[in-house]
Formats: structure tokens, C-alpha cells, sequence
């Protein structure tokens, strides 16, 4: 098995990708607290990051294994 294969995302797929990373860099990087500091926000946050996540990573994992 080869890690460094090249694989192909749909259009689609990479939106996903983007708006994932989206999540996730509001979650790490979150410096006005006022604005996100409700307590469904986090929980919002961590379920649009992480399941495109998961998801691209399994079509990823099965392009390479492939």
C-alpha cells in the first residue's frame, strides 16, 4: 500500500473539504467569545467539521487502497 498516491475529489466533495476546514478553524481559532459563545455552536461546529471529515477520508483511504 502506497500513501503518497494521487487520488481525486468530485467537485462536490471538495466543498465539503472547504467548509470542514472552515469549521474547524473557527473552533481553533475562536477570539471573540461573545460572538461564539453559545453552547450549541461548539457541538454545531464539531459535527460540520467532523463529518465531511470522516467521510473524505474514507473515499480518500479507498482511492489509495485501491
Amino acid at each position: 500500500m502506497t500513501y503518497f498516491k494521487d487520488y481525486t475529489f468530485k467537485w462536490w466533495q471538495f466543498s465539503l473539504l472547504k467548509v470542514s476546514l472552515l469549521a474547524l478553524g473557527i473552533l481553533i481559532g475562536k477570539t471573540w467569545p461573545a460572538v461564539f459563545s453559545g453552547t450549541g455552536i461548539n457541538a454545531l461546529l464539531w459535527v460540520v467539521f467532523a463529518v465531511p471529515a470522516v467521510y473524505l477520508a474514507a473515499v480518500a483511504y479507498k482511492q489509495i487502497v485501491k
